[in-house]
């Protein structure tokens, strides 16, 4: 015996003129949900919610939209299935017509009053399963912080708003392209109901220009931070200081007399770094080492940067650049020990293949040698290997800071830099015998009272 359904609901296509002056007349069509009511006068019909202009279903299925909707609503199971973009649209406009109408008939949305069931949990299904825990701490996170109100200060209307609420949280829960942000939005968060928002509508589009828009405005909203963190830590001065030793340039640097090939915590020996030259004078000194710094100002007098040099620092870089290259011209002498002996490399192209994979090896000091094989031409043989080690200008041991407190002298930034000792000191602590490591944060900053 199958199920008799009773067609209250309906989808109208209506038509309005829009003329702003006598010759542009324009025509808009705009899409509806009805429901037919019975009313005291008769029956009549009620929109139930305005599908908006893009609405692009073919005529001839709308009746089995507006029935599958009806299903939903009023929780019959449908009799046949449906194809899964008329199933997709009707669980999408039920949930609408549920969240912002009520129930068909019902009179628009319920009354507030408490209204009691008994409920049989071994018949409830789950719909539309997403999180929200996480969701709720960021979100109220942005409330505490103000970004919310900054970001409508800045021009965001609600729609904007929310978008950019979700592309924080998403990136903060779920870091990954904006394609794959789009789809966590709209499949897996349910942060547009704690927004009160529908990210069903929300486009891809919207997601990448939303992501450009945040981006316009990152000096406000780190200003903004900045503030908000001095007034919950009372923090009354900040001080950041720039390790300028990891510095390289991209290109050849062959017109900057500051850029040098050197060793870089980066592994990119194949870039030159910064290096300056400059008088310095003692900062600190002991029977272990003499530090000795000084100050360079920069172009437009708003930072400083100070330029250190440590004799500890470069006994330590010259012996590592010493033991890289004794072991170096070591195998570099067993390449050539091997051209005198019965079953070596002798071939000259193998033998300059293996000299070339020793230089990929040891590339941070290979750059330094002048090497030359001398080829046999009529046996095409290589027959003796000489190397020549070049003249090294460049200065070992140094090191650079950057502030904005140009009312600084050399010791005075010396000794805040040297704090940074103890907090590496506790964070190596903490993920080392206290086992702890880093965790994703809202914001982080590195900060000093001088108070």
């Amino acid at each position: 015996m199958g199920v008799i359904i009773q067609e209250s609901l309906l989808i109208i296509s209506d038509t309005y003129k829009l003329w702003p002056d006598k010759k542009n007349k324009k025509e808009y069509h705009t899409f509806k949900l009805i429901e037919s009511v019975r009313t005291e006068r008769g029956p009549r019909q009620r929109m139930l919610l305005n599908l908006g202009t893009d609405f692009s279903l073919p005529e001839d299925r709308w009746k089995d939209l507006a029935n599958r909707i009806e299903e939903i609503i009023t929780g019959q199971d449908a009799l046949f299935a449906y194809p899964a973009d008329i199933e997709n649209l009707a669980v999408r406009y039920a949930r609408k017509v549920i969240d912002y109408q009520g129930e068909p008939g019902g009179g628009g949305i319920k009354s507030t009053d408490p209204d009691y069931h008994r409920v049989d949990i071994d018949t409830i299904d789950n719909e539309r399963s997403r999180s929200a825990g996480a969701e709720h701490v960021i979100y109220e996170t942005i409330k505490s912080l103000g970004i919310n109100d900054l970001l409508m200060a800045l021009g965001f209307n609600k729609p904007a708003l929310d978008a950019a609420i979700g592309v924080i949280a998403a990136r903060l829960i779920a870091p990954s392209s904006e394609r794959a942000t789009h789809l966590w939005l709209q499949e897996m968060s349910a942060m547009d109901e704690l927004l009160g928002a529908d990210f069903t509508d929300l486009s891809q589009d919207r997601v990448y220009k939303t992501s450009d828009l945040l981006l316009r405005h990152k000096k406000q909203i780190e200003d903004h931070l900045c503030a908000k963190e001095c007034s919950l830590f009372n923090l009354e001065e900040k001080i950041i200081l720039y390790d300028l030793t990891n510095t390289f340039f991209e290109g050849s640097g062959r017109y900057n007399g500051k850029a040098h090939f050197g060793p870089s915590k980066e592994k990119r020996s194949d870039c030159p770094l910064v290096t300056l030259e400059t008088e310095m004078i003692t900062v600190r000194e002991d029977n272990r080492r003499l530090i000795r710094a000084a100050i360079i100002k920069g172009p437009d007098d708003d930072e400083v940067t100070l330029y250190c040099h440590s004799t500890d620092k470069e006994i330590k870089e010259r012996g590592i650049k010493n033991l890289f290259e004794s072991r170096f011209e070591e195998k570099l002498e067993q390449i050539r020990n091997a051209l005198s002996k019965k079953h070596g490399t002798k071939v000259y192209e193998k033998v300059v293949e293996k000299i070339g994979r020793l230089k990929e090896r040891y590339k941070r000091i290979s750059s330094r040698y002048e090497i030359a094989v001398t080829k046999d031409e009529n046996t095409n043989w290589a027959t003796t290997i000489a190397w020549e080690r070049k003249e090294q200008e460049k200065p070992a041991g140094v090191y650079c800071l950057r502030s904005n407190r140009i009312d600084f002298k050399e010791q005075e930034l010396f000794n805040i830099f040297a704090m940074l000792t103890d907090i590496e000191d506790a964070f190596r602590s903490m993920k080392s015998e206290l086992g702890m490591r880093p965790v994703s944060l809202v914001i982080f900053f590195t900060t000093m009272n001088l108070g």
